[in-house]
């Protein structure tokens, strides 16, 4: 976790270097994200038939975009490139191919022209444990000094959260519950009432053909005939096709939804009675 939050502290830093350690535990945790968000994005979707846009998942991708850039580029500075190629991908399959192997890459050793190798700087940092007030008065320990100061500067990207980056993550966050809580309140009653609006359209069709050819369709697809739109209208919001039966000699008729569980006389069956809607 540590590099992917070492990752946000740099969210506009498209200078310097990244090693190879960070940029893919940084793939991979953000990857694990963006996959637990796409499972709340699938069930929210399938549980609501109004819903095509996948809000969160998307919402995290927007968010992420800048950073993923951004290691991309130290990554490409860390093995001697220009962040320029971050453009290679655009090449068909072998700019995909090209830009994989530069980032699988093991480091330029030392330094490079875009600074310090990002592994010996975390080596240093783990074997540099001793306090800056031993190097003030030491005239002959200016090398020390310098590796100490490097060391530092490069646990503090690891350890702390730049303010800007943590108002955007508590932002983030903070939207993603208002989100929730939204989205909660969108789809709470939203199936039974989507239901009964279809029922009540069905309604309006079927005493139409009571007036004219003059009687109600024996099967309820028969008023899906040359009207291929009306076809998702005789299905209710889980996807089953209404119940439907002519009765009294044809004088009227049974408009039941399934419900759920998609079968007939059980407790979640739905007719407009069940519902208020508006």
């Amino acid at each position: 976790m540590k590099w992917y939050l070492m990752v946000l502290n740099r969210y506009f830093d498209f200078n310097g270097r990244s090693s190879r350690t960070e940029y893919w535990m940084f793939v991979l945790i953000n990857f694990f994200f963006t996959f637990l968000l796409f499972l709340l994005d699938y069930v929210i979707i399938t549980s609501n038939n109004g819903l095509e846009f996948p809000p969160f998942s998307t919402f995290y991708s927007l968010i992420m975009f800048i950073p993923s850039i951004s290691v991309g580029v130290r990554r490409l500075h860390d093995v001697g490139k220009s962040g320029w190629m971050m453009f290679l991908p655009l090449i068909p399959l072998i700019g995909s191919i090209w830009i994989l192997i530069l980032f699988i890459k093991e480091s330029d050793q030392g330094s490079n022209k875009y600074g310090e190798n990002p592994k010996t700087l975390f080596q240093e940092n783990k074997k540099l444990d001793i306090k800056k007030d031993e190097f003030e008065d030491d005239s002959k320990s200016e090398n020390r000094k310098q590796t100490y100061t490097s060391s530092e500067n490069y646990k503090s990207k690891k350890t702390t959260i730049n303010p800007l980056i943590k108002t955007i993550l508590i932002s983030f966050f903070s939207i993603l519950i208002i989100l929730v809580f939204i989205v909660y309140l969108l789809m709470n009653g939203s199936e039974k009432k989507d239901t009964v609006e279809k029922i009540n359209e069905i309604e309006k069709i079927l005493e139409n053909r009571k007036k004219d050819p003059g009687e109600y369709p024996d099967e309820l697809k028969e008023i899906t005939v040359n009207r291929p739109m009306r076809i998702s209208l005789i299905k209710d919001y889980w996807g089953n096709e209404f119940h439907y039966e002519k009765t009294n000699n044809g004088e009227n008729y049974i408009l039941i939804s399934k419900g759920k569980d998609g079968i007939l006389g059980t407790s979640d069956d739905l007719n407009k009675n069940d519902y208020n809607s508006k």
